[in-house]
């Protein structure tokens, strides 16, 4: 989140500085099964995963504020090698 914070913030998109990382819970609904989370159903799906995208593009903008991003260099990196190793679509 702090890479996140920083880079928006260099954009001049601040994002709070109330909202925490213990501020997000992932519970059961009552009566459903969890299938899984969107990255695992784009997995599954074989579809490229949104890591990405979402991930990449802080990792863009970071690049052009001159800001590291080692987590999210880190995640993008190994969801394109997850992506690659299924055989995804691009």
């Amino acid at each position: 989140m702090d890479e996140g914070r920083q880079v928006l913030g260099a954009a001049g998109l601040p994002i709070g500085e109330s909202l925490q990382p213990e501020d997000f819970h992932l519970g059961l609904i009552d009566g459903r099964e969890r299938p899984g989370g969107s990255t695992k159903q784009s997995y599954l799906s074989g579809r490229s995963l949104e890591t990405a995208f979402l991930n990449g593009e802080l990792v863009t903008m970071a690049r052009e504020f001159g800001i590291a991003t080692p987590v999210n260099d880190r995640l993008v990196s190994l969801a394109a090698a997850v992506s690659e190793a299924a055989g995804a679509e691009r």
